[in-house]
This record gives C-alpha cells, sequence and structure tokens, in this order.
C-alpha cells in the first residue's frame, strides 16, 4: 500500500512541477525545448537569435528576433506557427491582453500586432526604444536616443498619454518598474 501511495505521489508531482523552457541558440537562430530537463526538439526559422527575447501567454509562446521577426509558437506542439516581420532590429515586447506591443531599435517605432499576428498600429517614436513593459491598459518605455520615458494606453488606441522628459542620459530598459 505504501508503495501506490508513494508511486501516486511521484506521478502527481510529476505533473504538477513538469516544467518546458525555450532556450535560445543565439547561433543557429533557433528555440531549443528542454522539458523535465531533457532536450525535446529545436524550432528553428526565428530570425536572427543574438538578442532574441521569448516569452509566453497561454498555448503559445512568441519570440521577437534581432532582425525583427516576431515567431509564434504553439507550446502544445512545439512548432513555429508564424512568423511576421516587425522591424528591422526589434529589442523587446510585451503582451497585453490580445495584443503584443514590439520595442525596435530600427525603425524607430512602436509596433503593436494582434495575436494573430497582424500589424495593428506603427508609432513612430524617432528614437531606439527599449524596456517595454504593460501594467493594466498601460505600456511604458524607454527611448534612449531622446532620453524620454513614453506611456500609451491601450484604450485609446495605444496613443502616447503622457512623455516624460530629460529623464537621464540614454534611459534604458533596468530604469523601468
Amino acid at each position: 500500500m505504501l508503495h501506490l501511495i508513494l508511486s501516486l505521489v511521484l506521478l502527481i508531482n510529476s505533473f504538477v512541477f513538469a516544467e518546458k523552457l525555450y532556450v535560445v541558440e543565439r547561433e543557429r537562430s533557433a528555440l531549443a525545448v528542454i522539458e523535465n530537463g531533457e532536450f525535446k526538439k529545436e524550432i528553428k526559422d526565428i530570425g536572427n537569435a543574438t538578442h532574441t527575447t521569448v516569452k509566453t501567454d497561454k498555448n503559445f509562446a512568441y519570440a521577437v528576433s534581432r532582425d525583427g521577426y516576431m515567431s509564434k509558437i504553439d507550446k502544445n506542439s512545439d512548432i513555429l506557427i508564424k512568423k511576421v516581420k516587425v522591424g528591422n532590429s526589434g529589442i523587446g515586447f510585451t503582451i497585453l491582453d490580445k495584443y503584443i506591443v514590439v520595442a525596435n531599435y530600427d525603425p524607430k517605432d512602436v509596433v503593436v500586432i494582434d495575436k494573430n499576428m497582424e500589424i495593428v498600429k506603427k508609432l513612430s517614436t524617432g528614437s531606439r526604444n527599449v524596456g517595454i513593459k504593460h501594467r493594466k491598459n498601460l505600456i511604458v518605455f524607454s527611448l534612449m536616443d531622446k532620453d524620454q520615458i513614453w506611456i500609451l494606453d491601450k484604450n485609446k488606441n495605444f496613443s502616447p498619454i503622457k512623455k516624460y522628459k530629460d529623464v537621464g542620459q540614454m534611459p534604458f530598459d533596468a530604469l523601468l518598474y
């Protein structure tokens, strides 16, 4: 009976604590899928992975590559579903409800796409943009070349509602909370 109980506890723990990781393979322009500590597969063709950022949201993972490709990956099958060009030099993104908001170095803009990977809006900033984060309906990011921080409101068509100027020389994402 004790063996049965221990087996049941181990089985439950394996489901509760199962872990899947997406590891950026910079030189291979791919993501390695590691599940429960073991290599499962490789997802190729995600773009230049030099500074790739990966985030997950429900059943999907998203990755923005340094050469501006946003990739959507099915987390159940670990298959690349769609890839769209959102810039020439993507630096980071945040997932907000049914949108993904991407900060670009080049072109100097912020791009909003929906989860179907369709571009909804491009907001020219005239600066390399970094440190993009969100809280509720607000998106905040730094404009490195303008020494500014902007706040956009999703509920107002992702329009800037506040621009902080002279926040310090070349603000970066470490300054944002």
